[in-house]
């Protein structure tokens, strides 16, 4: 048995479509990034710096939406389209090169610590629904309860008063 859509749980079709969107998005961003960084001269190294720092989005972007696994995934696959643009440029700034590489790793952090802290979100939403429902049900039966034992009380009372 299907739970009623709420505010705090869209329907399956609009989370679908927004899951969807999300990793258009985050294909997109990630291709458009690595787009720059090829087509731009390696000697304007401020625009990579800029570039580079683009990264984060689709990869805060995947762990929010796909959780731990995705935005691992994503950082590792941004890392390896990263790399090679690193090691083609190397020879113009090896102390940048140096840094870049290790920034891939700081990607994968990013994405694995955001997509961590996205997921215990979900499961604390869902528990906080789960206890919600429990309390709903436990609500309902404490109401029949008490008109359960207001209809008896009317019915001692009743009898009580045709003792007279």
């Amino acid at each position: 048995m299907a739970a009623p859509p709420t505010a705090a749980r869209p329907p399956r079709v609009a989370r679908s479509s927004r899951r969807e969107a999300a990793l258009w998005f985050v294909v997109a961003s990630a291709a458009l990034i690595t787009s720059l960084h090829y087509l731009t001269d390696a000697h304007l190294i401020p625009y990579h710096s800029i570039y580079r720092s683009l990264y984060y989005i689709p990869i805060a972007v995947a762990a929010v939406r796909y959780g731990r696994r995705g935005g691992a995934l994503t950082a590792l696959v941004i890392a390896a389209l990263y790399v090679p643009h690193v090691l083609l440029s190397w020879g113009t700034m090896p102390t940048d090169g140096l840094n870049d590489l290790l920034e891939t790793g700081l990607f994968v952090f990013v994405g694995l610590f955001a997509g961590s802290l996205s997921d215990a979100e979900r499961t604390q939403r869902h528990r906080a629904q789960e206890a919600a429902a429990q309390l709903a049900a436990a609500n309902t039966r404490l109401q029949e309860q008490a008109e359960q034992a207001e209809r008896t009380r009317a019915q001692v009372a009743s009898i009580l008063a045709s003792l007279d």
